[in-house]
């Protein structure tokens, strides 16, 4: 089933709230995969709203309450991909998926700063689907903190800047096209050009 950006999700997600997910992030789990939108007790408009107020001022920031939806939302994806089994039905898909929600419909930049680093599932196989999908994301967004969010990912995920890129050339530079790396390009020349100063939040 393909969700509203392209992504093919594969895993089962159940409907949980967010006391019973943190709960489970904080013991032994079972970590049973859940989507971002099916968190139970989590208003995503006011998360969006405060985010992208923030991002726009140059003296806000959040302590760790403020945060903690999202921060517990992440956390317990990441056991989720931790703690999977290799017969786990959780593909790059889901993962990717659940970042670009929170990305957008959240404002959130956690997985932008790296939330899923150590994505392994993110290979040479998958590389260049992804990345147009991120890009098709990229494209049709208006605002630019959502905007920068996929930048961010796209340079983290893919390293294509900073202490990460590879003599200059991005990961996965072997399998990517010609369109791949116009799209990177593109993303770090508007990042440049950008007037957002991105911030931790």
């Amino acid at each position: 089933m393909k969700n509203e950006y392209g992504f093919l999700f594969v895993a089962q997600s159940i409907r949980i709230s967010i006391e019973e997910l943190v709960a489970r992030d904080e013991g032994a789990g079972p970590f049973v995969w859940v989507r971002p939108q099916d968190v139970i007790g989590i208003d995503a408009s006011k998360i969006l709203a405060r985010n992208l107020k923030s991002r726009k001022s140059s003296n806000s920031y959040f302590d760790d309450e403020d945060i903690s939806p999202e921060a517990s939302v992440c956390s317990y994806l990441e056991s989720c991909v931790r703690h999977r089994s290799e017969h786990s039905e959780i593909t790059v898909d889901d993962v990717v998926g659940a970042c670009v929600y929170l990305m957008v419909k959240w404002g959130s930049s956690l997985p932008a700063h790296g939330f899923y680093g150590d994505l392994d599932l993110l290979s040479s196989d998958n590389a260049s689907r992804i990345l147009k999908i991120l890009r098709t994301v990229y494209d049709g967004l208006s605002n630019e903190v959502l905007r920068q969010n996929i930048r961010y990912f796209v340079g983290e995920h893919y390293q294509t800047n900073g202490v990460w890129a590879l003599n200059g050339a991005p990961r996965f530079s072997d399998v990517l096209d010609s369109e791949d790396l116009e799209c990177i390009s593109k993303m770090n020349l508007d990042e440049i050009n950008s007037n957002l100063n991105f911030r931790d939040n």
